[in-house]
């Protein structure tokens, strides 16, 4: 059946459509205000659920001599009065921009920093020069590298800066919650309109990285590789003109995981086990720190990166820099969670 509207019936129709839309517009940007303000209620909150589980600093207690008074409730000369003094934690207030479209109202975080090496400068933090042995293009009898020490330094860089080939490459992970961390690498190809992938390898744990210690608590950063690894970075290389990058994936899991156990070397995993690892992904947001990126790393961050290939005792402080990006995963907390980003190689 076909209905016929009259022209008294079309009027109102466009009344009520007009009035629709003049509230819609004066709603809107109301609904735009209060997504943002969400957003910066979120990424606060992100940064702040890092700052708050990471050990505090143990409260000194100073002895002081009491005040000699008169009153009845004189204090004998020479008796002490204990008081409780420490630093004054000032107020971490870091910026960081939403580099995701929506953040997830709950989940759990994790913070990821990429970090460059480059030769050490004299400002640079003693305890962050790391002794790299540079080997040189030829043998030894009997085997054994030849080559030069050179100090070298990590310095911040986000993750989306394209690195260029040769390049020495760091990662470090914190994670606010206890549980198991796993890093699974391959290679990113782009052929046209079309983007294709390597080879699913486990790069962490393995033995001869951390010495397979790959147990995440509050305050604990692991670097991958560790500074005492040999060798104690990742080189970026390009295997095939078509490479674009490295997408890399870290699972952090409230249990070890049987499948993604370390080996001596670095492993390759069945699709299977890629596709279960898959499973595991939801909706994620990321933030990034600003003013961050070229910073080169602090006593603090060196100590814990050093501490980490052992049980992870040297744990960042409160006022410890914080990751340069920080993920939420919307996964309960007994949940495995995944994030990943991508390493761009320079064309």
């Amino acid at each position: 059946m076909l209905f016929r509207l009259s022209l008294t019936g079309l009027r109102r129709a466009a009344f009520f459509f007009t009035t629709a839309l003049l509230a819609f517009g004066a709603l809107s940007p109301q609904f735009a205000q209060k997504s943002e303000d969400s957003n910066a209620k979120e990424m606060r909150q992100m940064w702040r659920n890092i700052i708050s589980r990471r050990p505090r600093r143990q409260i000194k207690i100073k002895r002081t001599a009491a005040p000699i008074s008169k009153t009845s409730n004189q204090v004998e000369k020479g008796e002490m009065q204990t008081t409780k003094t420490g630093p004054r934690e000032e107020e971490r207030n870091p910026e960081y921009r939403l580099s995701s479209p929506t953040i997830p109202a709950q989940g759990q975080e994790i913070g990821i920093t990429v970090w460059r090496l480059r030769p050490s400068q004299q400002t640079d933090a003693g305890p962050a020069k790391q002794e790299i042995k540079t080997k040189h293009l030829k043998h030894k009898y009997g085997g054994s590298a030849t080559g030069d020490i050179t100090y070298m330094t990590a310095e911040r860089v986000e993750a989306d800066t394209p690195l260029q080939a040769g390049e020495m490459v760091q990662l470090s992970v914190e994670v606010p919650q206890g549980g198991f961390l796993y890093v699974i690498d391959r290679e990113e190809y782009s052929e046209g309109d079309r983007v294709t992938y390597g080879a699913p390898y486990l790069i962490f744990p393995t033995s001869r990285t951390n010495r397979g210690f790959n147990r995440v608590d509050p305050g604990v950063l692991l670097n991958i590789p560790e500074m005492t690894d040999d060798p104690p970075f990742f080189n970026v290389e390009r295997t095939l003109p078509t490479q674009v990058g490295e997408e890399v994936t870290f699972v952090v899991s409230p249990t070890p995981i049987s499948e993604l156990s370390g080996q001596d070397e670095e492993t390759l995993l069945s699709g299977e086990v890629l596709q279960r690892v898959q499973r595991w992904a939801a909706q994620t947001g990321r933030i990034d720190l600003l003013g961050g990126t070229n910073t080169a790393q602090t006593v603090d961050e060196a100590e814990a990166a050093k501490s980490s290939a052992a049980d992870g005792t040297k744990r960042l402080k409160h006022n410890s820099p914080l990751p340069q990006m920080i993920f939420r995963a919307g996964r309960k907390s007994d949940e495995p969670f995944i994030v990943t980003i991508v390493l761009k190689i320079a064309t």
